[in-house]
């Protein structure tokens, strides 16, 4: 099985589908990643201090 890093664009996106509260069904699916991946993103770079873009990137 073969795994494919999010990119900052990806990052980027699913930050600002956040902010105007879209499901994170939506996201994935326009995405075209799973739900548990998405879902393992946040819950990986959740900051209220700072762009959640940013911190993925940085730890990427």
């Amino acid at each position: 099985m073969s795994y494919k890093h999010l990119g900052i664009d990806e990052r980027i996106y699913i930050e600002n589908q956040l902010k105007f509260k879209f499901k994170i069904s939506e996201i994935a699916k326009n995405l075209n990643r799973s739900i548990s991946t998405i879902i393992r993103e946040i819950n990986r770079n959740k900051d209220n201090n700072h762009d959640f873009s940013l911190i993925a990137q940085n730890k990427a």
